[in-house]
């Protein structure tokens, strides 16, 4: 019988069996090599890339849609996804014009295959529910407001069951080479994503390539959502070879996502940044109960967690009703989310709304989630921490110690973390630190972190024009980060300033070109640190990893030499902790084949197998089989006289036999025809597709049983996580002080003075950091001196013209205190701090509408946290006091408030206004207070032109004699008429001032009743406003 007179026979006989075929296709076949095919076949001329369709098995579903034969109901996509010879099909029909599968649902609907209506394995449920997320899903249901029963898909069950148990969340759910959403979840990734939405079936649904997930997590949790990633838990050949030959894939929910727990593979690009990254600080989890006690009190417990980069944070606090200390906290850590009870005060409800509403933007959302209080509740917060930590009693009892507040955030966070499977970061309590350690940090409130511009500055949100602008030269993410905490909690603690800035000097002073090796292998690593945490949490890939432990290698080696070269106490220390903590990277990194990370082939992973029993065995069995069909080949040889005829491998079908159409009639009959071509017909012999079935199983062992041994390798690695989070950390440390040494390498910076003795100020020709940067190469910045002692003048009540100066001079004295006492290298000729312990700063410039309050009240409660919390060692500066009320008010409460602070307390105090009644005081109190002003030069025979004045913002002794107000007005192109008018009236006002000769007609009475309640308030000891 001739070949040729049996193809059509032969082919309409195997086309049932060829569908179902286990090796018909490569389940993990790429859509960018499908289209490059695609590509190929439309450009090249030769039939030798032209499917023939009447020769090939791939016209079958259309024969099947005509027939309309019963086939199991898998969604259609099950099919389509990971086959590339149904993509060939459609790409075929279609053409180029045809729409991307990735964005415009299931290609499978136009090829229109039509499920049979009796398809078993379905049920009715007779009910009139609206299609939602229920506990029982039926694949038959009535659409809302309709008689009419729909029948969901296979894929669509499965969604909803998994939805139904994480309705909260956005889920992307892995089909194939795309990620698909389905009804709400697909309508809300249009709106943020920006991708096509479309009806398939019976809901909406939307779809993203796989390669862009991390990108699209990234989008979707910056806009406040939580995402839940839905993977495919089986392949073609598992599936093939299990019982669930009829069903769609197997689905589960991998991993849960919200802006503060990005850890893990499907992120891990966002993570990978060698040069400085800034723009990644920490990404803390903030949870907040609070206890109300008597007198309007509240006891509130806070702990804040990075599961990225492993940093605890608790703390436990009084506050009031406007939740002062809880802000101050908030501006400090920035959490990207806030976990609260259900049950909590509608007073800390509305105030962290609040504070996540001017804090948020559209792209990068603050979120806030409560935590049903039946979760957590007081019965059952220490059992569930009694079970958490229960495998180390040392970590148990250390908790314990804990305040109550405090012990029910950590089970509320034992609790919700959970379900994201980060958990276990909170039992390293190494990693646990206390935010209020005000004795051995500086203490900064919130206003002072904002006013002072540490982290952003004030017009538009952004870093640049900040203290941490200016200062962050690090190299790395895990440097930036240690950075900002150095700046938000500058040291009390002399000798350790002391060894910060002898680093810094040594540096500076010869050994910079050492470091210079160390900076440039900073610039290429990862983010080591949260590169280790995604470790600890085995959320690691092989390249992840590898790329880890070649980094600590590389700066190991570095570290080496110049351990032997360097003086300062700090830097031979953290030299010596990098050196020694690291001193088995090289064993990991020896057994990982490189060429197998860099393939991302996890099978060859590692380059030992013999210490791994079960992957040595497949490997051998795998390598049996490969002889075998290689043996194989000398007989097709023989049988189709073709001695050089090699195996093909064609969309990753390999041992493919290609006989030319012009020889079909040597090919033996029973063979199993593959495909063909208009040149080539392609066939595996019945031996092939026995061994070749077999072949592909053991490879899916293989990746089994590979994977098995990462994680027992990732956990073996993360048996020493402290010892490498000790590195890393002392790597950061490194890292802030090359930085710092770069600052002040520039000009006219120099190491201050720190005295641990009374406070004092002593600075000369200082100049405020951030304006002299942003200021080179313009007009150069006018240094000014500034002396201010407890034990002496330490009270300086500062005047001048609006536009004067006087607020940079303000933010300048109190910057380069901060910068002196982090360590940093500051911008003067010479600088003298006796400790600080605490900076307040009150410019009250804004109101608050969102909590009803206006721009005085403002003003007034930032005075009040002042006065409840300076301290003779404080910092306070108080811009303009009294300024947002009449003359009378406004006069007699900074009258009052200045007084106060002269007489009951020993600050430290710059005092800026605009009332010339308050330089009197200095007569009062020679000893404690001084008058300054800014300087100006003023042309009386000029005095309509716009250059009537001059401003010199030179700092000098005196009371300025008026704050030339209408010059700024006439420098603001105010019309003329206005001008000439207010001067009339500034004439007539100074006229009626003259007359009053006694101070006390005009305020007397008003200051002496707020002086009493200053002092009552300061015997009392309260926190509450004076000003009511």
């Amino acid at each position: 019988m001739l070949r040729k007179e049996t193809d059509k026979t032969r082919l309409r006989s195997m086309s049932k069996s060829v569908i179902k075929s286990k090796f018909f296709s490569e389940s993990t076949a790429n859509a960018n090599e499908l289209k490059k095919h695609k590509r190929k076949n439309i450009t090249n001329e030769s039939n030798d890339h032209v499917l023939q369709k009447n020769h090939s098995v791939l016209d079958l579903p259309i024969e099947i849609n005509r027939q309309k034969t019963k086939i199991d109901d898998s969604e259609p996509d099950e099919f389509s996804d990971d086959d590339p010879a149904i993509k060939k099909l459609c790409f075929d029909q279609h053409g180029e014009s045809s729409k991307d599968p990735c964005t415009s649902g299931s290609m499978w609907k136009h090829a229109k295959i039509e499920l049979d209506s009796t398809t078993p394995n379905t049920s009715t449920l007779d009910s009139s529910e609206q299609l939602s997320f229920r506990q029982n899903v039926s694949d038959i249901d009535r659409r809302k407001g309709s008689s009419t029963l729909v029948k969901y898909t296979p894929l669509e069950l499965q969604f909803l069951e998994i939805k139904n148990q994480y309705s909260d969340a956005i889920l992307f759910v892995e089909c194939g080479y795309k990620y698909r959403f389905f009804g709400e979840d697909a309508e809300i990734a249009s709106k943020v994503l920006k991708i096509m939405c479309n009806p398939d079936h019976n809901m909406m649904t939307a779809s993203i390539p796989v390669h862009r997930l991390p990108i699209h997590i990234h989008r979707m949790v910056s806009a406040g959502y939580k995402v839940g990633v839905v993977k495919q838990i089986e392949t073609q050949y598992l599936k093939a070879a299990g019982d669930n030959k009829g069903g769609p894939f197997s689905r589960k929910l991998a991993s849960l996502y919200t802006k503060s727990t990005l850890v893990g593979q499907d992120v891990t690009c966002l993570n990978e940044a060698g040069a400085n990254s800034s723009s990644l600080p920490n990404q803390y989890l903030m949870c907040v109960c609070e206890q109300n006690l008597k007198q309007q009190e509240k006891q509130i417990g806070l702990v804040c967690v990075d599961p990225s980069t492993g940093d605890v944070i608790y703390d436990e606090f009084l506050d009031g009703n406007l939740y002062k200390e809880l802000e101050t906290r908030i501006s400090h850590l920035q959490p990207a989310e806030i976990l609260l009870s259900s049950d909590a005060s509608e007073g800390i409800r509305n105030f962290i709304v609040k504070v996540v509403e001017t804090s948020s933007t559209a792209e990068d959302k603050v979120r806030v989630e409560f935590v049903s209080q039946e979760v957590v509740s007081p019965s059952k917060v220490y059992d569930i921490i009694n079970e958490f930590y229960r495998e180390d009693q040392n970590c148990l009892q250390s908790v314990l110690n804990l305040s109550k507040p405090v012990i029910t955030c950590l089970a509320t966070l034992c609790v919700y973390l959970k379900d994201f499977h980060l958990d276990r970061i909170l039992r390293i309590t190494s990693n646990f630190h206390q935010f209020s350690q005000r004795a051995h940090y500086l203490y900064l409130n919130s206003q002072s972190v904002k006013n002072l511009e540490l982290l952003q500055n004030t017009w538009d949100g952004t870093e640049k024009g900040s203290l941490f602008w200016l200062l962050n030269q690090t190299s790395t993410a895990f440097g930036a980060r240690l950075l900002r905490k150095w700046i938000l909690q500058p040291l009390l603690d002399v000798k350790k300033i002391q060894e910060r800035l002898d680093a810094i000097e040594e540096i500076v002073g010869g050994s910079l070109e050492l470091f210079c090796k160390v900076k440039e292998v900073f610039k290429k690593v990862p983010d080591l640190e949260k590169g280790l945490n995604s470790v600890f949490h085995q959320r690691c890939s092989p390249q992840e990893f590898f790329s880890l432990l070649q980094s600590f290698e590389k700066i190991r080696d570095v570290t080496l030499d110049l351990e032997k070269c360097v003086v300062s106490s700090l830097l031979h220390s953290t030299l010596s902790t990098i050196y020694t903590t690291l001193h088995d990277v090289k064993t990991y990194k020896n057994n990982i084949n490189q060429l197998a990370v860099r393939d991302n082939d996890i099978t060859s992973l590692f380059l030992n197998t013999e210490q791994y029993p079960l992957i040595h065995e497949c490997k051998k069995k795998i390598s049996d089989i490969c002889l075998c069909l290689n043996d194989h080949l000398a007989d097709v040889r023989g049988v189709l006289k073709l001695p050089a005829l090699q195996y093909a491998t064609v969309f990753k079908l390999e041992y493919l036999i290609e006989v030319k159409q012009s020889h079909i009639e040597t090919v033996p009959t029973d063979w199993i025809f593959i495909n063909s071509t208009n040149v080539v017909s392609r066939f595996h012999t019945p031996f092939i597709a026995e061994k070749y079935c077999r072949l592909k199983e053991l490879k899916e062992e293989l990746v089994i049983h590979t994977n098995v041994a990462w994680q027992e390798l990732l956990q073996q690695f993360s048996s020493h996580y402290i010892r490498y989070k000790q590195a890393v950390s002392e790597l950061a440390t490194l890292d802030c002080l090359l930085s710092l040494a770069n600052v002040a390498s520039q000009d006219s910076f120099c190491k201050p003075k720190l005295v641990d003795g009374p406070a004092h100020i002593d600075i000369i020709d200082g100049r405020h950091p951030i304006i002299d940067t942003l200021k080179q190469g313009q007009d150069q910045y006018v240094p000014n001196s500034t002396h201010l002692h407890s034990s002496g003048l330490r009270i300086q009540v500062l005047s001048g013209p609006n536009m004067g100066g006087k607020s940079s001079y303000l933010r300048q004295v109190a910057l380069i205190v901060i910068m002196a006492q982090m360590g940093s290298y500051v911008p003067a000729a010479s600088a003298s701090i006796g400790i600080v312990d605490s900076i307040f700063i009150s410019m009250g410039s804004a109101d608050r509408l969102y909590s009803c309050q206006s721009t005085f009240m403002v003003e007034l409660l930032e005075v009040s946290d002042v006065l409840a919390q300076v301290t003779d060692r404080s910092l306070v500066i108080l811009d303009e006091l009294g300024r947002g009320t009449s003359t009378h008010d406004g006069v007699a409460i900074a009258y009052a408030t200045l007084e106060h602070l002269i007489k009951d307390h020993k600050c430290l105090l710059v005092f800026v206004t605009h009332f010339p009644m308050l330089f009197k005081l200095c007569e009062l109190y020679p000893q404690s207070v001084i008058n300054s002003y800014m300087a100006v030069q003023y042309n009386e025979d000029n005095a309509d032109s716009d250059a009537a004045i001059t401003f010199l913002y030179e700092l000098t002794e005196g009371c300025a004699a008026k704050s030339y107000g209408l010059n700024v007005a006439r420098l603001a192109s105010i019309p003329d008429c206005i001008l000439n008018l207010a001067h009339r009236k500034a004439q007539e006002l100074e006229n009626q001032m003259s007359s009053k000769v006694q101070f006390g007609q005009l305020f007397g009475a008003e200051a002496r009743n707020l002086k009493s309640l200053l002092e009552e308030q300061h015997k009392g000891n309260t926190s509450h406003s004076i000003f009511k």
